[in-house]
């Protein structure tokens, strides 16, 4: 009879295996609230020290593609301070407040400046009645210029 030699087993095999886990990660902190601030003024002033006021017409995905087509018939319903002389589509004048330098399109400078972002769009012409497809928001803001009283920022 052949005897076989077994090895010899230590306790470390015998005993449960175990895990380390590693401890908790601290909790995230949240981010600081975010400031608004009127980017229309060209100034960084908060909302609450803007010394004037101003009017804000938003406008969510659905709203914006149903009133698209009508362009600044919409705006005037949203914004009570805006008027138009009514006389047809890409002939309009808008007022604020009823200050106005003409009904009448000619030479003289527009007492509202339509700005596109920074571009500027019409300096004498009347409304150019954009199609608010995808505008978010427009805001009416009072400006201290010596040609014109209001901006209006599509």
């Amino acid at each position: 009879m052949r005897l076989l030699r077994q090895p010899a087993r230590s306790a470390r095999e015998d005993a449960p295996r175990r895990r380390r886990v590693p401890p908790p990660q601290p909790p995230v902190k949240p981010p600081p609230p975010k400031e608004i601030i009127i980017t229309a003024s060209k100034q960084d002033v908060a909302q609450a020290d803007y010394p004037g006021a101003f009017d804000v017409a938003s406008f969510d995905e659905a709203q914006s593609l149903h009133l698209g087509n009508e362009g600044s018939e919409a705006l005037l319903r949203e914004l009570p301070n805006m008027t138009s002389t009514n006389l047809g589509s890409g002939r309009n004048k808008l007022f604020i407040r009823g200050i106005a330098d003409s009904s009448f399109n000619g030479q003289l400078q527009s007492t509202i400046s339509q700005y596109f972002g920074e571009s500027r769009l019409t300096y004498s012409a009347p409304d150019p009645d954009l199609a608010l497809y995808d505008i978010e928001k427009v805001e009416v803001v009072p400006r201290q210029h010596q040609w014109h009283r209001f901006e209006v920022v599509i």
